[in-house]
């Protein structure tokens, strides 16, 4: 579920926008001693090809699933990727890190670390078949978490896949 949710974020955000940006998805590399997370960059040619499919009146619905099929093969291969350690935002972060506390100017480096992430996002690791929680009266809570975009004219968007049929999500913006 989570790379089809990944690619209706795409869609979304393109439809929002007008043009594909720079999507960060936290990828847990729980195997490795002390790790924490890679990032998992969302777009890429197989979720373009998907958006540009969904707005193409020329592309039949059969077409559009097998272009929305292989967006969420590469999406899991990537995270797959990113949990076996083949990430490569980590790595370059070091990279910069190092070179910063060496002395070290590097264009691709400084590049690399002023890119804006528009859209960050992130699946909740919460298992459970409750929707909400009825609290105060009758008012219901979202069981889950959430996190603030992390550039000014971005989108945080935490989900989670809440039983059977259906996606519970918190996106927030600096903008209303």
């Amino acid at each position: 579920p989570d790379a089809f949710i990944q690619m209706a974020i795409q869609l979304a955000n393109y439809r929002d926008q007008g043009r594909f940006v720079l999507t960060y998805e936290s990828a847990s590399t729980r195997f490795f001693r002390n790790s924490r997370t890679e990032t998992l960059r969302t777009t890429g040619d197989e979720s373009c090809a998907f958006v540009c499919a969904m707005h193409d009146e020329a592309v039949d619905r059969s077409k559009r699933a097998e272009i929305l099929r292989l967006a969420c093969e590469a999406h899991v291969l990537r995270n797959r990727n990113c949990m076996a350690g083949k990430g490569v935002d980590r790595h370059l972060f070091v990279l910069y890190v190092m070179a910063k506390a060496s002395g070290i100017h590097s264009s691709f480096l400084d590049h690399y670390i002023q890119q804006e992430w528009l859209l960050s996002t992130s699946q909740v690791p919460v298992v459970t078949n409750l929707l909400n929680e009825e609290i105060d009266g009758g008012r219901f809570a979202w069981l889950g978490g959430g996190f603030g975009a992390v550039a000014q004219a971005g989108y945080g968007i935490c989900y989670r896949v809440t039983g059977e049929q259906s996606i519970c999500a918190h996106i927030t913006s600096y903008r209303s």
